[in-house]
C-alpha cells in the first residue's frame, strides 16, 4: 500500500513531536531526581528530614567531647552545617560543620549554638565527616569517620557550588 505524500508528512510530523516530547521529559526528570551513585546537596532547610545524619553528628560530637579534660566541650554552630548524600550500598552523608568550644556548664543540654553565644573567639573548629548509613548491618551502622583531608565544604562535601 503506498501512502499518500500528505499521509507521510502527517506520521513524520507526529514521529517528530513523540521524540521531543520525550527528550524533554528525560531532560526535565534528570533535574529533579538525582542520579544513582551520584552526591546532591542537602538544603540545611531540610536537614530535620535525615535523622540518621542527625544522629551521626551527634555522635560524633559525644565521642569528640568524651575525650575533652579542659571544662570545655564542642558545640556544633546552628548555622554552619553543611551537607551532602550519596546512594552507595546504603546512604553516604558528607557533612560540613564549625564548632565552638564552651564551658561545659554553660552550654548544657543546647544541640547547638549560635556564633557568638558563650563563645570566645578563637576557639573554633571547622569539621568534616562522613556517615555511612548501612541498616542492615544493625550494630556496625552508621560508620562515621572523620576527613581530616576536608579543608572547606566543597572538598568535604563532594560537590562544588
Amino acid at each position: 500500500m503506498i501512502m499518500s505524500k500528505q499521509k507521510f508528512e502527517m506520521a513524520v510530523g507526529k514521529a517528530v513531536f513523540v521524540i521531543i516530547l520525550y527528550v524533554s521529559f528525560l531532560h526535565c526528570s534528570a533535574k529533579k531526581s538525582p542520579i544513582t551513585g551520584g552526591i546532591s546537596r542537602i538544603d540545611p532547610e531540610d536537614l530535620r528530614q535525615y535523622p540518621d545524619l542527625i544522629k551521626g553528628v551527634k555522635s560524633f560530637l559525644d565521642k569528640l567531647n568524651s575525650k575533652s579534660t579542659a571544662g570545655t566541650v564542642h558545640k556544633l554552630v546552628c548555622a554552619s552545617v553543611q551537607a551532602s548524600s550519596q546512594v552507595v550500598q546504603g546512604v553516604l552523608y558528607r557533612v560540613a560543620f564549625n564548632t565552638e568550644q564552651v564551658d561545659k556548664g554553660v552550654a548544657q543540654g543546647e544541640s547547638c549554638i549560635n556564633r557568638g553565644d558563650f563563645v570566645e573567639k578563637g576557639e573554633g573548629k571547622f569539621i568534616c565527616i562522613s556517615i555511612w548509613e548501612r541498616p542492615w548491618l544493625n550494630d556496625m551502622s552508621p560508620e562515621i569517620k572523620e576527613n581530616k583531608e576536608g579543608k572547606d565544604i566543597e572538598s568535604c562535601l563532594g560537590v562544588s557550588n
